[in-house]
């Protein structure tokens, strides 16, 4: 095709276009519509949130006003009213006539047994047993370790055993410790008890032998050898003399 006649065929096309429906005063007029249709919805939104702010303080100041209100109303309706009945008050119905038996439920108490009276010469009943407070407790009732050492340092046989208290009954503010040894073919318990000045000597079951020496400031030294069960013989009879000797002289 001739390229002339295509260039002609475009400029008839175009003549044959029809007219703009808009012109420039249009789009300016468009466009402040738009405008002002924007502003309009932004002055909307802060009135809505100023309303919802004033709103929500005033009801926060109303609020602790109407509960005030609300209980002063209930108080008053409670004072007001005739079928109160205060707490803790029994009903007359429940409450029982004082001759009422002793046996039935509401009555008088039953009065309490007087405590019982001691017999001339004995103990007020269920006493018997009771501890006395503040009295002196026995001696020898623990292993006192300077004794301990002292009789191990003296019979090299109990030097590796563990002592334990004195097999005997002592005053109070003894002091006492023992070893269970053995003699050759004899076993039994040697005692070392020390008692204070002016003290009983301590008791001691039978068949055991006792020797006594005279220790510093008054106090007693007593050596104890005691037999084995179901034995009749005690080890170390013959030393107990010259062993008491020896430890007295400690102490």
């Amino acid at each position: 095709m001739d390229e002339q006649k295509l260039a002609e065929l475009f400029r008839d096309a175009a003549r044959d276009a029809p007219p703009a429906s808009f012109d420039v005063a249009g789009v300016r007029s468009a466009s402040a519509r738009a405008d002002a249709r924007r502003r309009s919805t932004i002055a909307l939104g802060a009135t809505l949130a100023a309303v919802l702010l004033v709103g929500g303080g005033v009801a926060a100041t109303l609020a602790p006003d109407t509960a005030s209100d609300t209980a002063a109303a209930g108080s008053a309706e409670g004072g007001s009213s005739p079928n109160v009945t205060p707490f803790g008050t029994p009903e007359a119905a429940d409450v029982a006539p004082e001759d009422a038996a002793p046996g039935r439920t509401g009555g008088p108490p039953p009065k309490s047994l007087p405590e019982d009276t001691p017999t001339q010469g004995g103990e007020p009943s269920g006493s018997a047993g009771r501890s006395t407070t503040g009295s002196t407790p026995p001696g020898c009732v623990e292993v006192d370790r300077e004794l301990a050492d002292a009789l191990a340092s003296e019979l090299p046989v109990a030097r590796d055993l563990i002592p334990a208290p004195a097999a005997a009954r002592c005053p109070a503010g003894a002091r006492g410790a023992s070893f269970l040894l053995r003699d050759g073919a004899v076993t039994g318990t040697v005692s070392v008890v020390l008692t204070p000045a002016g003290a009983l000597p301590p008791s001691f079951d039978e068949g055991t032998l006792s020797e006594t020496a005279a220790a510093s400031g008054g106090r007693e030294l007593h050596v104890l050898a005691t037999p084995a069960a179901g034995a009749g013989e005690v080890p170390f009879a013959g030393e107990l003399p010259s062993l008491a000797q020896r430890l007295a002289e400690r102490f």
